[in-house]
């Protein structure tokens, strides 16, 4: 009677440790990002397909991150992307960005407005529908995957570098930097590089602690976390 009982139990725990096993494996993974700026609690996000919402995400403060993976391999159709601000101003320099299998698919940004779509080809290629209504409730989504920063030493003491790629010589580059209470504490307006697309920024005065970069470069606004050191 107990291996029987024992038996059964068994194969109970196998089947579901099977079935957990299989819903966990994916073949097609996607991760979404939002990097909030300003108002960050304003901003979400959906991303859904024919069948419904695959993924959703809340900014939860300003300058904060949030991630979320989700699974393609029964994605029916194009996936749209749909950027949500509450408050109706835009995101106010928040991005989202998405990554399959690792390689990014696109970074977004709601300049103004209090939604608008961006449609992802998964293997094929999508159109970007339209939105329709009021000019005063939509805005322009922004791709930023040509034009990259990169900061370093990160974290840092005296100074920090930026390393551009993609980057147009023709076109201004400005760089606000706010501390983690989200003060002002430097502002350069036309940087002009200190080498080949590498600009350095004095940090010696600055206190110990999480700082945010905002780098703009002509129409494209990307957004970096810096550490200084004691």
């Amino acid at each position: 009677m107990k291996s029987s009982v024992l038996s059964t139990s068994l194969a109970l725990f196998l089947g579901a440790f099977s079935s957990l096993i299989q819903a966990q494996t994916c073949e097609l993974e996607a991760v979404a990002t939002l990097e909030t700026s300003l108002w960050g609690s304003e901003v979400s996000f959906t991303i859904s397909d024919d069948n419904g919402i695959l993924a959703s995400g809340q900014g939860a403060a300003d300058y904060t991150s949030f991630e979320t993976t989700f699974c393609l391999d029964n994605v029916s159709g194009c996936l749209v992307l749909e950027m949500i601000d509450s408050f109706g101003d835009g995101w106010n320099g928040a991005v989202a960005e998405v990554f399959i299998n690792g390689e990014s698919a696109g970074t977004m940004a709601l300049e103004e407005g209090n939604s608008e779509t961006r449609v992802i080809g998964v293997g094929m290629e999508c159109e970007t529908p339209d939105n329709g209504g009021d000019k005063d409730n939509t805005s322009n989504v922004h791709e930023v995957t040509e034009v990259s920063f990169q900061l370093f030493p990160n974290p840092g003491q005296d100074q920090v570098r930026l390393k551009g790629q993609g980057v147009n010589p023709a076109a201004p580059l400005n760089i606000n930097v706010f501390n983690a209470d989200g003060r002002l504490v430097k502002q350069r307006s036309n940087a002009v590089p200190s080498g080949l697309d590498i600009w350095t920024l004095d940090a010696s005065d600055w206190n110990a602690g999480l700082y945010i970069i905002h780098v703009t470069h002509g129409e494209v606004t990307t957004q970096h976390h810096w550490v200084k050191m004691r």
